[in-house]
């Protein structure tokens, strides 16, 4: 499956709607919609950015895409990294609303964290 978030559909949405002229060289281009930089479509990289996620609902329409340069997008501090944690954040809230939990409970009977300890005269006795 392609990454919905920069599929060629959403791409050419983007453009559609967020292409423009630039001043100085009269060539089409975008603006990123986080640091307000302009964006060559051919010779720089950028994806489609979507406003309401993917993951939460966002649809690809022309209302809900934005063009995002690369450099704004990937790494640690990148929008790409916070939404992935927030969509997990939301799912693990959404999972304790209707009481799904991760199972924290006992630990597995036999290893060092159940503090016992079978012998081989199948005696069990604690460490």
């Amino acid at each position: 499956m392609s990454n919905p978030r920069n599929s060629t559909r959403a791409r050419r949405i983007c453009w559609n709607t967020h292409k423009t002229v630039h001043a100085g060289t009269g060539e089409q281009v975008m603006i990123c919609g986080s640091c307000r930089q302009y964006i060559h479509p051919v010779r720089d990289h950028w994806r489609a950015d979507h406003i309401v996620r993917h993951a939460e609902g966002g649809l690809e329409t022309a209302e809900n895409l934005r063009p995002i340069c690369l450099s704004c997008d990937a790494g640690p501090d990148g929008k790409a990294a916070n939404d992935t944690r927030e969509v997990a954040k939301g799912r693990r809230t959404a999972e304790n609303h209707v009481g799904v939990r991760e199972k924290r409970g006992r630990p597995m009977p036999g290893t060092r964290a159940s503090g016992l300890r079978k012998r081989v005269d199948d005696t069990v006795e604690r460490r």
